[in-house]
């Protein structure tokens, strides 16, 4: 079965209004790559069906120990508690963390998309 992006593709209606929000927050929302590619990684991992269980680094400071434990909590609890916001808080401004969650949120969105069609 197609992969999210593609079945998004065949609506063009949504497929241009859902890339003028995405590449903007991707690629200019104030994070730095590693810590998107992190963070979409560990969203798979609570979101996707097909699980592609990869190994942690071993080597994670506290900041990105702190960006998968907010994920963690976005993906049970909807929203960052406030421990973890205060934590990252150290780290980012509160607009980056605002891209994190849309970050995570939107890749949620492309796994509810694929998980339907990818049967």
């Amino acid at each position: 079965m197609p992969h999210a992006v593609e079945v998004i593709g065949r609506h063009p209606r949504l497929l241009w209004p859902w890339l003028l929000f995405w590449v903007p927050t991707y690629r200019r929302g104030g994070l730095c790559q590693e810590d998107v590619s992190l963070v979409l990684r560990r969203t798979a991992r609570h979101t996707d069906l097909h699980d592609r269980q990869e190994e942690e680094p071993a080597d994670l400071d506290e900041r990105q120990r702190l960006l998968l434990a907010a994920v963690d909590e976005l993906c049970a609890d909807r929203m960052i508690s406030d421990d973890t916001w205060r934590a990252l808080s150290d780290f980012y401004s509160d607009r980056q963390l605002s891209v994190l969650c849309f970050i995570v949120g939107n890749r949620a969105i492309l796994s509810m998309v694929s998980n339907t069609f990818d049967r």
